[in-house]
């Protein structure tokens, strides 16, 4: 298998015992990397800055820590991520997920084995403890499905992305200007440049999913953000008029509904295990 890199990034108000889990679960990977970047987004507290001198100190051929002095947000981060990687092949990783230990070694087969540009799978989710799921988030599978599915809803999991740098860097890289949603507006430009995609049917990753999932959903600029994706898509034709009014009010219903209604939809339709 061809080397890879990860990229993760992290920012002041992580909790360091995520950010130990999430490292960790890259270091027990079955197929190992050779180079690990971490982006610092901004000024970090004392306690995750212990964390990464010790994976410095442990991991120095490999382990990278790249600090912005300003928090700027995660898609600045990203996209400065995406330049410092040293490999043409890139597994993301979030600083508070947990990555299962054949994800990459899964991952890196059925991405060279069909030539893909991108891929993803299911997340299981989880509150408190990981050995304990409280849903799932699936993701459509072949590149008919995705692109579909693209119209409405992102049709990637962030946290289990493997995704080729050059691929990344020719659809225009992740946006620095977008605070929130900078994932899927890069998948619909990915997509819309031909990026070949599919993603596995099985779950890789386990992802943290808490209160603050409905409060992102419901957050002003989030949502705003939001809107200028749609706009995006309806400029360039990638979804019609009928598909834009449908977003809109499903959008719209996420920021306005209250939040206990919107905490059911995700946990007994959208996250059903």
């Amino acid at each position: 298998m061809d080397n890879y890199s990860v990229l993760m990034s992290v920012y002041g108000r992580e909790k360091p015992d995520f950010l130990s889990q999430a490292i960790t679960s890259i270091w027990t990977q079955t197929v190992a990397t050779d180079d690990f970047v971490l982006m610092c987004d901004g000024p970090l507290t004392d306690e995750l800055n212990a964390i990464i001198a010790q994976q410095e100190e442990d991991h120095p051929r490999t382990f990278r820590a790249v600090r912005i002095l300003e928090n700027k947000g995660l898609g600045n981060a990203l996209s400065v991520g995406i330049g410092e990687c040293r490999n043409e092949l890139i597994l993301r990783a979030d600083s508070d997920d947990i990555s299962l230990p054949r994800r990459a070694e899964k991952e890196l087969a059925f991405l060279q084995e069909n030539n893909l540009d991108i891929l993803s799978s299911p997340v299981t989710l989880f509150s408190i403890d990981p050995k304990i799921p409280t849903g799932q988030r699936k993701v459509p599978l072949s590149s008919e499905e995705i692109r579909r599915f693209a119209q409405k809803r992102s049709p990637f999991n962030h946290p289990s992305v493997l995704f080729r740098k050059s691929a990344v860097i020719n659809a225009g890289n992740y946006s620095s200007n977008l605070r929130f949603r900078q994932d899927y507006f890069l998948w619909i430009k990915m997509i819309r440049n031909g990026a070949k995609a599919m993603n596995l049917s099985e779950p890789l990753v386990l992802m943290r999913s808490n209160e603050n999932l409905v409060r992102r959903r419901k957050n002003k600029e989030a949502h705003a953000c939001s809107i200028w994706i749609m706009k995006y898509m309806r400029k360039t034709k990638f979804i019609g008029f009928h598909r834009y009014i449908l977003d809109r009010l499903a959008y719209g219903f996420q920021y306005w509904a209250p939040s206990w209604l919107l905490s059911f939809v995700y946990k007994h339709i959208l996250h059903k295990s």
